[in-house]
């Protein structure tokens, strides 16, 4: 990454004292500069637009902790622009794609997060493929969205995808498939499909039971969304799906 003119000694010893406003002041000097400064020839050019990615990103950093959020999320938008131009890794992209979802998400813009994180999704199975760790974390960003939007079942075959592909990679007994069963349990549960909720429930307890000491507190979750389940299952006051 090309030097900044900015000093990030002073913006290491500022953050260390909780200056914010100070460092927004540094960064939006530096953006000025690099916005009227004169472009030479191509190689130049692509020394000025990673410096202005360089810049974005510590604007967005600090315009979040300064509760800034539609600043941020401009910055953020410039810098997922300027990701499509020649000389940026796809790495980059993924990255301001996660971030704008991210910042659209707690300003409670659900849906035009759930676009960010499909796009994002889509971009890193194309990219890194689906058995790739970074993979399931998309998944899983989606599957929270669409949930936090009331789409169960959307949620629902996100985390299966999820669920899939971990037992690909590390196998059907990993303890991280416990978890997963737990969620797919927990919207089997708001889709009315109890008898599902029950037998996930029961797959997650499975596999907690082999350290119960360590995942005691996840037990006790399982075993009483478990016994949740069973009681409006037994009292067949729902339809199932």
């Amino acid at each position: 990454m090309p030097a900044l003119s900015a000093d990030k000694g002073i913006v290491k010893i500022l953050r260390s004292k909780g200056d914010n406003c100070a460092i927004e002041q540094i960064w939006l000097s530096e953006l000025k500069d690099l916005q009227t400064s004169e472009v030479g020839d191509a190689k130049q050019k692509a020394v000025n637009q990673s410096k202005l990615f360089e810049v974005l990103r510590e604007l967005i950093r600090v315009e979040v902790v300064l509760n800034k959020l539609p600043e941020a999320e401009a910055y953020a938008r410039r810098a997922l622009e300027l990701t499509h131009q020649p000389g940026f890794h796809v790495v980059d992209t993924l990255w301001m794609q996660h971030e704008l979802a991210q910042l659209e998400e707690v300003q409670m813009r659900a849906c035009e997060a759930g676009q960010n994180y499909s796009a994002e999704l889509a971009l890193r199975l194309k990219t890194h493929g689906e058995l790739n760790p970074l993979s399931l974390h998309s998944w899983r960003d989606l599957a929270l969205n669409l949930e936090s939007q009331e789409n169960y079942c959307g949620a629902y075959l996100a985390l299966l995808q999820e669920l899939t592909i971990l037992q690909k990679v590390e196998g059907p007994s990993h303890f991280g498939l416990a978890g997963i069963y737990m969620d797919l349990g927990r919207l089997s549960y708001k889709l009315n499909n109890l008898e599902r909720s029950v037998i996930l429930y029961k797959k997650a307890l499975s596999l907690l039971c082999c350290d119960p000491v360590g995942n005691k507190l996840m037990i006790n979750q399982a075993q009483r969304e478990l016994r949740r389940s069973n009681t409006r299952l037994a009292s067949g006051n729902c339809p199932m799906n």
